[in-house]
């Protein structure tokens, strides 16, 4: 096949924050309740700039929408440009990490989230940030992650053949091949205005009903502002199994997992397994 000259494949721009209400209802709220006329917004990694445009929208004075990757600037210019936000929005095309607006900030905006706050770089950069900028008053959105940790049952069952595998699955479609065995356990709160480097925890599970668990399920939610009740805190993002050593469970028995990992490493670097139980006093 022949394509015309200067002819070239379109991406795939349509990326899953505009494509997911739950996650745009999640942050419109938590914008246009926090950011007031006259507020100064930092956008790290402004991708489509939906965000920064929500922020001119809800009264900012002024946006800086920084974005690396080349492409996306470009959608995030033109963004700009058709809703008429260039005296408001400036689109920056730099590591978000490495960028020293040239005001003060009342607001930072930073949606690189993943389910346990692994492989994209959401601590990475709001650390590098918070490590340049003034804290005093800044708010942070969203205000904190929670992440949490439930036993499965996975059928890894694929052509009759056994094949345990890192997976995810929709928060909001059910996936005939999960079983839950335990209720989520939060093992982790992270403070976007605190963010922790790392985590290490040891975390008690107890299984609900009698199963064969063969993999632990990571669960995370967005809180958005300091009200950890309101509705818009979702947990949309997608959720992730990992296999784990079979273990049979009765109901009411405990088994004790360990996690411990650093914030944005790969997948290949989750330290996720079956533990004993702690000694008292050690």
């Amino acid at each position: 096949m022949t394509f015309p000259e200067g002819w070239r494949i379109p991406q795939p721009y349509h990326h899953m924050m505009l494509g997911n209400p739950r996650r745009m209802a999640a942050f419109r709220h938590a914008i246009s309740s926090q950011i007031k006329p006259g507020h100064v917004v930092l956008e790290a990694g402004a991708g489509s700039g939906i965000l920064s445009a929500l922020a001119a929208r809800a009264g900012a004075r002024k946006v800086y929408a920084v974005e690396r990757d080349p492409e996306m600037v470009k959608i995030a210019l033109n963004t700009v440009a058709l809703n008429n936000l260039r005296d408001v929005v400036e689109v920056i095309s730099a590591q978000a990490e490495n960028f020293d607006p040239p005001e003060v900030p009342d607001v930072l905006i930073c949606e690189m989230l993943h389910v346990g706050l692994v492989n994209e770089q959401q601590v990475p950069v709001m650390r590098k940030l918070l490590d340049r900028l003034s804290t005093e008053g800044l708010i942070t959105i969203p205000f904190a992650v929670v992440n949490a940790v439930q036993l499965l049952e996975v059928d890894f069952n694929y052509e009759g053949l056994e094949i345990p595998l890192i997976r995810s699955s929709h928060p909001y479609v059910e996936d005939p091949r999960l079983t839950g065995v335990s209720e989520p356990v939060t093992y982790w709160v992270c403070s976007m205005r605190n963010p922790e480097n790392a985590v290490d925890a040891l975390v008690p599970l107890q299984a609900a009903r009698d199963g064969r668990v063969n993999a632990v399920g990571l669960i995370t939610k967005a809180v958005m502002t300091e009200d950890f009740s309101h509705p818009d805190n979702d947990w949309y993002l997608f959720q992730l199994q990992i296999p784990l050593p079979v273990r049979d469970m009765k109901a009411g028995e405990t088994r004790w997992l360990r996690l411990s990992y650093e914030a944005g490493c790969p997948l290949g670097a989750l330290n996720v397994g079956w533990s004993d139980a702690p000694v008292h006093g050690s």
